[in-house]
């Protein structure tokens, strides 16, 4: 029966403190925002995502072959696409 009450004990204490560290972490990172830190993995750089744009528009390049000559990956040039409201212009 003790056993069994200290186990349940030593749980409790672990859950406490994961909150404890989970409430500290979101402080750091709300802290971090408001001044200024940004989260996430860097972008495209917008000049290599224009080149490959301006390649789609003129219709000589698949987007296979853009891809593979701009590093640009489909879906991020589909999204850039979209987001501009392009159409080919070939």
């Amino acid at each position: 029966m003790m056993t069994k009450a200290m186990v349940t004990l030593l749980g409790l204490f672990a859950e406490m403190e994961r909150n404890f560290i989970h409430e500290r972490t979101m402080a750091g990172k709300i802290r971090a925002r408001e001044n200024g830190v940004k989260f996430g993995r860097k972008g495209k750089s917008k000049d290599l995502v224009d080149h490959a744009i301006e390649l789609w528009q003129t219709g000589e390049y698949t987007i296979k072959q853009i891809e593979k000559k701009t590093t640009v990956t489909k879906s991020t040039l589909y999204r850039e696409i979209e987001k501009r409201g392009l159409i080919r212009e070939a």
